[in-house]
């Protein structure tokens, strides 16, 4: 019999494949062992680090970000504090464990704050980690089906590494939420996923392998589609196979708006983003997150290593490669860094404000950056930029390292994601060599709404007119001194808010490698005539869902 259930969208699609149902070891609370807590904890910590080392190198960013956190928490010493408590008054380990990782779940549960709230699922999956390390359950490889939907209470960092995602159609979850590590790698995979889909488990205790349809534009799942609704998701995702074999035939295309050719680049966040966006055809790289070759590692890079990942990607396009330096801060863990814990690390001393205050650091990048053996194609762009003279600083001392090294610095351009940086772009672009607006952080900062909250998440939106009022006057002040400007946030690879950015006078969309060739179709569809008339009408509207109203008539 067919049953239906309700969901949150996690990562949008329709796809329907038998179920592969991962369930968490079954480990008794009783269970011997003469290990300790502290090494049950490194051990522990270790592997994740692994995990996080071999999704980073496979560009998989923002799953080693998650993975990263889950080594933190492991070794936290107020959960390790309440296991030996409870070990101390003869509780078994695993038992200890279980009842000092339930506390912090439920103290979390306990919060108003939905993004608190949500954060108690990744508590509870520390604990499975523990517990597996406990019990000396290696993780493996999962054998999956082709087209498989992946069903379970919840999946943790290390079933997903295992993961081949090229069999996984969708993903189905009973608990987390939109920030929950099943919908970061699922929207990285562009595989469908649902989560929040209560009694799923339940559903499929009679056939584990059931058919099982996931609806991630609606919120459902359906175990045991009935012939109709197969049926209707069939046409579905034949419409959605055409539109992506259309949008295939864009790879490597040059794409124009209102005459001017627009770069669809890459935004690269480790080693293995580079191959991406290569096979991908962008047109160079908009945004290389160089703090990935800080992350996870006992002490900085040199010049030496730092060169040769620079000059890969710039040797690898034809078109340009902005490096961004350095941009972490007291949000990012960086032990080697001694970086002091901050109240409020997004308006904190990150990006170049760290880089000024660490002159040797500094230099080392961008000294770096010189040596790359072709800088015609290199941009060096820096982060977190609040006002004249932090170009101004930054422009120095990268003036100073390359008269030391008898050479021509590279074309320096600035971020422009803070509010201030925005309002002061007619003098920034006086002075700048191109802009690059980063939508993610400057939607935040324009509506005082952290973008990590999902209970915020409807101020979580580039669409904003506050946040298009301020790139307006950005793209405006860039026209007005004959420079570039782009896009390497978020809003980027948002088809309506890609299209009011080129209405406004964006010439570039630096997308992740997946999107490229959908970024390049909607730019060809697009009547620019049209798109510009529109954009500039959408910044008197009072709202975000206004301004998407206003465009989705014209989206392709």
């Amino acid at each position: 019999m067919s049953r239906t259930l309700t969901a949150r969208v996690a990562s949008e699609g329709v796809a329907i494949g038998p179920a592969a149902v991962i369930a968490a070891a079954d480990v008794a609370d009783d269970l011997a062992t003469d290990r300790s807590f502290d090494d049950v904890a490194a051990a522990t910590a270790a592997r994740l680090t692994d995990a996080a080392a071999t999704v980073r190198a496979e560009g998989r960013a923002e799953e080693a970000e998650v993975l990263e956190a889950y080594v933190l928490m492991a070794a936290d010493p107020a959960l390790a504090g309440g296991v030996a408590t409870r070990t101390a008054e003869g509780a078994p380990l695993v038992g200890a464990i279980r009842a000092a990782v339930a506390e912090v779940v439920a103290m979390f549960l306990a919060m108003e704050d939905e993004y608190f709230r949500q954060r108690a699922d990744d508590v509870a999956a520390v604990g499975r980690e523990l517990v597996a390390t406990v019990a000396g359950i290696d993780a493996s490889p999962t054998t999956l089906p082709d087209g498989a939907v992946v069903c379970a209470r919840d999946l943790t960092p290390a079933d997903t590494v295992h993961l081949d995602l090229a069999r996984v159609a969708a993903i189905a979850t009973e608990q987390g939420g939109p920030t929950s590590h099943t919908a970061i790698v699922a929207r990285a995979a562009g595989i469908p996923a649902v989560v929040g889909a209560t009694g799923l488990l339940a559903a499929l205790e009679a056939d584990p392998a059931a058919e099982v349809l996931v609806d991630a534009e609606g919120g459902a799942v359906v175990v045991g589609p009935d012939a109709s609704a197969r049926e209707d998701a069939s046409r579905r995702i034949e419409a959605a196979a055409r539109v992506a074999a259309e949008q295939r035939t864009y790879r490597g295309r040059r794409v124009t708006f209102a005459g001017r050719r627009i770069l669809v680049a890459a935004n690269v966040g480790g080693r293995g983003d580079v191959d991406g966006a290569v096979e991908a055809a962008a047109d160079g790289i908009g945004l290389l997150r160089s703090e990935f070759l800080f992350l996870e590692r006992g002490d900085a890079p040199d010049v030496d290593e730092q060169r040769d990942a620079y000059r890969a990607a710039v040797e690898a396009f034809e078109d340009p490669t902005i490096v961004r330096t350095l941009d972490i801060g007291g949000d990012k863990e960086v032990p080697y860094l001694r970086l002091p814990r901050e109240e409020n690390p997004f308006l904190g001393v990150r990006g170049l404000r760290l880089s000024l205050a660490e002159p040797a650091l500094f230099d080392t990048q961008l000294d770096a950056l010189l040596g790359v053996a072709d800088p015609h194609r290199l941009r060096v762009m820096l982060p977190m930029v609040s006002a004249v003279a932090d170009l101004e600083a930054g422009s120095a001392r990268l003036e100073e390292r390359a008269r030391l090294a008898s050479t021509t610095p590279p074309p320096l351009g600035v971020m422009i994601e803070t509010p201030a940086a925005a309002l002061l772009a007619p003098a920034l672009a006086r002075r700048a060599a191109f802009f690059s607006i980063g939508t993610n952080d400057l939607t935040q900062y324009v509506t005082a709404a952290d973008r990590t909250n999902a209970a915020l998440g409807s101020h979580q939106d580039a669409a904003n007119p506050a946040v298009l009022q301020l790139i307006e006057r950005t793209c405006r002040a860039a026209d007005a001194a004959g420079i570039h400007v782009g896009v390497c946030g978020e809003a980027a690879g948002d088809p309506a808010v890609a299209a009011v950015l080129l209405g406004l006078g964006v010439t570039e969309l630096s997308v992740a490698s997946g999107r490229i060739d959908r970024t390049r179709w909607l730019v060809d569809q697009l009547d620019a005539e049209r798109i510009r008339e529109v954009a500039h009408e959408a910044l008197s509207l009072p709202d975000a869902d206004a301004v998407r109203e206003l465009v989705a008539p014209l989206l392709p």
